[in-house]
């Protein structure tokens, strides 16, 4: 898969996230703004989870008044 195609932002400041392949072969991403950084797989699983969150969230919101809010390191762009 092209790294191109996906678009994935910081949760702490919204920044897209730069792909980095290492020399080892492994894929990281790294905030540019805050540091925030990890492998590419992690971040994509923790996009997703997020998606899914926000989307039960919305569509739960009248019964979940006064749930703590989940928190998520990097969001599907």
């Amino acid at each position: 898969m092209d790294f191109d195609d996906e678009l994935i932002v910081c949760g702490r400041c919204r920044t897209v996230v730069q792909v980095e392949a290492l020399s080892g072969g492994e894929t990281v991403v790294r905030c540019p703004a805050c540091g925030e950084s990890d492998t590419l797989e992690a971040a994509r699983r923790e996009a997703s989870q997020h998606t899914a969150y926000a989307f039960l969230q919305q569509a739960l919101r009248p019964l979940k008044a006064g749930a703590p809010e989940v928190r998520y390191r990097f969001h599907a762009g």
